[in-house]
């Protein structure tokens, strides 16, 4: 059975879900766009856990929510217009995919070596990147192939009792989901546009795919 913490968290709260996170349980919470699921991203128990609840292909590689102090513990990146998109859009609803740090294990890499990666500006995810101190996993917390969720209902609907924590921060704002942005290689490659578009980008002087 799912046990349900408003945000924000009480004192007694805030220990409960610190204390969830340094055991490697997975949690689902609030972002700006929907609810993620995720936890400790260095765990490969958190991870099995997330494509089990999603009943997802395990070849699908999960995103990273990270603070800007940890992103060169997860991905390099030595392009300065890299380093111009994050500047401009993070915190924000953009998912960078970018050559994994050769210190990221292996479960978390793409089949290409990649990790996709984002700083979220909701307040959640900042609350659960102190506590945890480390990147979490924040793929959307739903059943895969089934819409995202905007509420804490929503998402133990679909999820069932298997999901034992849910952060409520009541309803998100929906519309799109982050918009998945290729920076590999020149030109940038949109593979999921999403709250920053194709548009808003190119208004930017960015060329993209």
């Amino acid at each position: 059975m799912s046990r349900v913490f408003p945000f924000p968290f009480t004192p007694e709260h805030t220990q409960h879900i610190r204390s969830r996170l340094q055991r490697d349980e997975v949690l689902a919470f609030p972002t700006e766009t929907f609810y993620g699921l995720g936890g400790n991203a260095y765990s490969l128990e958190v991870v099995e856990q997330v494509f089990a609840l999603k009943h997802r292909p395990v070849e699908k590689a999960l995103l990273v929510l990270a603070a800007p102090q940890q992103m060169p513990e997860l991905v390099v990146w030595n392009d300065p217009e890299v380093q111009r998109l994050t500047t401009e859009f993070w915190p924000g609803p953009l998912t960078v995919v970018l050559p994994a740090s050769p210190r990221v294990p292996d479960f978390l890499r793409g089949p290409d070596g990649t990790l996709a990666v984002r700083h979220s500006p909701s307040p959640v995810v900042r609350c659960l990147l102190e506590l945890g101190e480390v990147p979490l996993i924040g793929t959307s917390a739903n059943l895969s192939g089934q819409p995202s969720c905007r509420s804490a209902e929503e998402v133990m609907s679909q999820l069932g009792p298997e999901l034992r924590t849910v952060v409520d921060g009541g309803l998100t704002q929906g519309a799109t989901p982050s918009t998945l942005l290729s920076c590999v290689e020149r030109p940038f490659r949109i593979l999921r546009e999403g709250e920053i578009d194709r548009e808003a980008l190119s208004r930017r002087g960015y060329t993209v795919q």
